[in-house]
């Protein structure tokens, strides 16, 4: 799968690199403004200082005389599921209040769910047709696999 981040759409390529499919989507407006810009140094700033003190990197990188886009990403991630789905990470604008919801697209390209909840301690590891793998962190840090029911819309209950 290929994705090059500005487009949204990814490209799904067979064994031998050639074009299979191509998924796309709407995606309102991905246009950075001059309020987008200063949240993401600001988000930097405070990273930043989190991690002690702001170094050369940083500085260089907070600087208001560093170009920015003129377009966000469409995509930040996708990621293939066991099932033949394909799983597309939006890309998050700097500070939004919360994270877009994942897309899942069937084998065919069409349109599947959303995933309804996404917990910002889990990182996925594995869709199948009715599960998600990952790992979750705890607050200290500590790592333990985990695995949640993944129900989607049209499946038939138990």
């Amino acid at each position: 799968m290929i994705a090059n981040g500005r487009d949204p759409e990814v490209r799904v390529l067979d064994e031998e690199m050639r074009l299979r499919l191509i998924i796309r989507w709407d995606d309102p407006g991905g246009r950075v403004t001059s309020a987008d810009i200063e949240a993401a140094r600001e988000a930097s700033r405070r990273r930043a200082l989190e991690d002690g003190e702001i170094g050369r990197f940083e500085e260089a990188n907070l600087s208001p005389k560093r170009p920015a886009a003129d377009v966000f990403p469409a995509v930040s991630s996708v990621m293939a599921g066991v099932d033949g789905t394909v799983w597309v990470w939006r890309y998050r604008r700097p500070g939004a209040a919360a994270r877009p919801r994942l897309m899942a697209f069937g084998p065919d390209g069409e349109f599947v769910c959303h995933l309804a909840t996404g917990k910002s301690d889990f990182t996925v590891r594995e869709f199948g047709a009715d599960y998600v793998l990952g790992v979750h962190t705890t607050e200290f840090g500590v790592q333990h696999v985990a695995m949640y029911d993944l129900e989607r819309p049209g499946s038939p209950p138990e």
